[in-house]
């Protein structure tokens, strides 16, 4: 189904002048980035799970240690609304995890990415929680407690921003089991209880040809 949607093949075009055939400087700037990120490749790769899930999330950020702009992927599962419209989510909390092992125990991180707009100016805030729990968001610790976290700012201002940089793609059609949320539904979600069945039906039948196989 998402192979269908979006694929290696496609063909991606930005500020193409139809009368030189020529692409302008914006456009070859995008297009080294989509290159340097492999964006095909990832996007047809997090379609699969999105088109399950509902969703899907991506953000850009400038690396300092390769000097380019790299897209960071996160599906609904770890995507959390602030404020919404019907046509837009305009504030959003981006959950990261990282599991770490000291000995015999396990730590679970939890990076809080928070975009915010706060008196007309965007942020994004930066919160680390630690638990020994998989499912539990645990206690905040700070940001250097992990290495890769260490240089990260709690809290970041942007310039000359007038929208969000985070991007939300919802799949198609009404969301009929949460109308009043922002998110996507999966485009299996409407039809469970009938894969259900099936499945246990199609279980049902294999049983009884296992079972017809040892009377004969």
């Amino acid at each position: 189904y998402a192979k269908v949607m979006f694929n290696e093949q496609a063909e991606i075009t930005i500020g193409k002048d139809d009368k030189s055939k020529k692409y302008d400087e914006a456009s070859a700037w995008i297009e080294s980035v989509f290159q340097h990120n492999d964006f095909k490749r990832n996007l047809s790769k997090y379609l699969e799970p999105a088109m399950a899930l509902g969703g899907l999330v991506v953000r850009p950020y400038f690396n300092d240690q390769s000097g380019q702009i790299e897209f960071s992927w996160a599906l609904p599962d770890a995507f959390y609304p602030l404020e919404s419209s019907t046509n837009k989510i305009s504030q959003c909390a981006i959950a990261f995890k990282t599991i770490k092992t000291e000995g015999s125990k396990t730590f679970f991180y939890t990076l809080l990415e928070f975009h915010q707009w706060i008196d007309g100016e965007y942020w994004v805030l930066n919160e680390l929680y630690e638990s020994e729990k998989y499912n539990v968001l645990g206690m905040q610790v700070s940001l250097d407690t992990l290495e890769q976290y260490a240089e990260l700012d709690p809290a970041r201002h942007g310039e000359e921003i007038e929208r969000p940089i985070f991007s939300y793609f919802k799949t198609a059609g009404f969301n009929n089991i949460n109308p009043y949320s922002p998110l996507g539904v999966g485009v299996y979600d409407n039809c469970k209880r009938t894969l259900d069945r099936l499945n246990k039906a199609l279980d049902a039948f294999d049983h009884e040809i296992d079972v017809g196989k040892r009377r004969v």
